[in-house]
């Protein structure tokens, strides 16, 4: 980012105009895990995460909470300057790592968990691909699915993620029982076995560790109990899914939030069929994937659908994203 970009994006007195004319808006960020050791996936470093948060303050950025930030937006008050923190699925390093910055800073953060992992029970199917694609030998492999070939290069570690890439996107279009027979296939080629509960690269926290840091300010929110996309699932295994997973939190946790949280979350993994479902469970929003800041009529007019953005990997983009200017783009988007 140019100095003058950077200017543009950041400068009170433009921002204040610019908000005059569009209204407040808010940025609810999400992040997923830290960065981990074998470059398996982008994960976020925590020195880097800091480096935001400092970055936001001395900007005058207010941080709320998720419970909070819709709370006030249905309520109709303006969400101006504000942003959120949102982390999804509960896995160990989040605590370890994540968490602790946020807190240290008072960004109050959320963090959806979900709930077969936490209690041990299983472990997400997208993670049970990466495990596979990370783990086996280097090659070339063969699928077949519907009848068609599919290649898998897992040469090298490049190649490795964007195969984890390819098979999750194929088993975002099927249905739950073909997801599992996706996964005992990809087994079978790549002669690795996932293993029935989670190995230590995608360890989960625990109840008491969520209780622990939930008395210094943390969250915990629904991210159901499978995480599998609404869309791969019928809408008693999607009722079945709210009511354990709200449950389990309600028994474990003395406040969980009121918000939900859609298992990936972008237009493909649920649609506006799906919201009146979660609202019949007895959550008061739901957010998404739907990278895009959000505002107070847009939470009221749509809050089982708010829009998230992902957390970004330098200064400059977290600058650009919660700036007026990135409202206004997705404005007129």
């Amino acid at each position: 980012m140019s100095p003058l970009a950077k200017f543009m994006h950041s400068d009170a007195r433009i921002e204040h105009f610019f908000s005059a004319l569009v209204g407040g808006w808010a940025t609810i960020f999400t992040l997923h895990r830290s960065t981990p050791p074998n470059g398996s996936y982008e994960g976020i470093d925590p020195v880097f995460l800091a480096e935001c948060l400092t970055y936001a303050q001395a900007q005058g950025y207010e941080f709320v909470s998720l419970d909070e930030l819709v709370e006030r937006a249905l309520r109709g008050d303006s969400l101006k300057r504000c942003l959120c923190f949102t982390l999804d699925d509960g896995f160990a390093d989040q605590l370890d790592v994540l968490i602790p910055v946020l807190l240290r800073y008072n960004a109050k953060p959320t963090l959806f968990v979900i709930t077969d992992l936490v209690d041990g029970v299983d472990w997400p199917w997208d993670n049970q691909l990466a495990y596979m694609c990370w783990h086996a030998q280097p090659g070339h492999y063969v699928l077949e699915v519907n009848a068609q070939p599919v290649s898998i290069d897992l040469t090298n570690n490049e190649s490795r993620k964007k195969s984890r890439r390819l098979l999750t996107r194929m088993a975002k279009e099927m249905k739950r029982p073909e997801i599992i027979q996706l996964i005992s296939q990809v087994q079978n080629v790549l002669h690795v076995d996932a293993p029935p509960s989670a190995p230590v690269e995608y360890q989960p926290t625990t109840w008491q560790q969520l209780r622990d840091y939930e008395s210094q300010g943390l969250r915990v929110g629904c991210h159901t109990k499978t995480h599998f996309t609404f869309s791969a699932l019928s809408d008693e295994e999607i009722m079945h899914e709210l009511n354990f997973s709200k449950q389990r939190l309600i028994d474990e946790m003395m406040n969980p939030s009121a918000i939900f949280c859609y298992p990936s979350g972008t237009q493909k993994d649920f649609s506006e069929r799906h919201e009146p479902l979660v609202q019949r469970a007895g959550f008061l929003a739901a957010v998404s994937t739907l990278s895009k800041n959000t505002c107070t009529k847009a939470i009221q007019a749509a809050p089982y659908r708010i829009q998230r953005i992902g957390m970004p990997q330098t200064l400059n983009h977290f600058i650009r994203y919660t700036s007026w200017f990135e409202y206004l783009r997705g404005r007129m988007g």
